[in-house]
């Protein structure tokens, strides 16, 4: 959970999980009226860290309905690379991979 930390009102959550292809997978959510204020990178900034400093995963991945520009873009801030385009629960999304580095 992320929180405003002068209000301590909740702004949103985010985290890692694994899929059943064995992937560790990072997903957040943002509350709308927080939108476009960083918190969504700040939140996936801090999973990142965690997935390759802390479980010393060699890749993480992430997706999102292909035109959820906000959260492409996000990605691609903290170095996503589109992977390709996927179909779940019968709808468009993209898939991103972030590898660690060498």
């Amino acid at each position: 959970m992320a929180y405003d930390r002068a209000t301590a009102t909740p702004i949103g959550r985010g985290g890692l999980s694994c899929t059943a292809e064995r992937r560790l997978e990072l997903g957040w959510a943002v509350r709308e009226s927080w939108w476009g204020q960083g918190y969504a990178t700040q939140i996936d900034r801090a999973g990142l860290d965690s997935a390759f400093s802390e479980l010393g995963a060699r890749e993480v991945i992430s997706f999102t309905e292909t035109r959820n520009h906000r959260s492409r873009a996000v990605m691609e801030r903290l170095g996503f690379r589109h992977d390709r385009d996927i179909t779940h629960r019968g709808e468009p999304f993209v898939l991103y991979v972030h590898a660690a580095c060498s």
